[in-house]
């Protein structure tokens, strides 16, 4: 095998990797559960980072909730994210309470452009939402990120 053809292998392996990797993305996309979240933005501009906005996403309880270094469940009930215990899973996600109410102590990170303006700083008036998808196991997945004022909408930031 000349060295053309092992170049050419590694081409379409990384290719198929890549593609394979968008199609799962997508695939999750159509069919995992989605919900709107209320959420807490961090500083956007890191170094090592790129332009990721981190975010924190605050979550309602679907019954008995853990609190702490106990593993819970994330479900879409009615619409909205919320978390449930699960002994049976000692690698779930984990939840922090605190004045604001419960949170994922984890964070989702959202990737905006490099020369967009950045969503997380908001008006006064105005609460950043993100959009999830949500599966069985791990942190939700963010999707889009939205905009609400007061008792309105959300509206998409595009």
């Amino acid at each position: 095998m000349t060295g053309l053809w092992k170049a050419l292998l590694v081409l379409l392996s990384h290719v198929a990797i890549v593609l394979g990797i968008a199609a799962k993305a997508r695939y999750d996309r159509d069919t995992l559960p989605r919900a709107w979240v209320k959420t807490v933005p961090a500083d956007p501009d890191h170094p090592l980072r790129g332009r990721y906005v981190r975010l924190v996403l605050q979550v309602g309880s679907c019954g008995p909730a853990p609190v702490g270094t106990a593993p819970a469940r994330m479900l879409v009930r009615d619409g909205k994210l919320c978390a449930e215990a699960a002994p049976d899973e000692p690698y779930g996600p984990t939840l922090v309470s605190g004045p604001g109410g419960t949170r994922l102590a984890g964070e989702v990170m959202f990737y905006i452009p490099e020369h967009a303006e950045d969503p997380s700083r908001r008006p006064h008036g105005e609460e950043l939402w993100v959009e999830v998808a949500v599966s069985e196991h791990g942190l939700p997945r963010p999707i889009r990120l939205g905009v609400k004022k007061s008792d309105g909408p959300i509206v998409e930031i595009r």
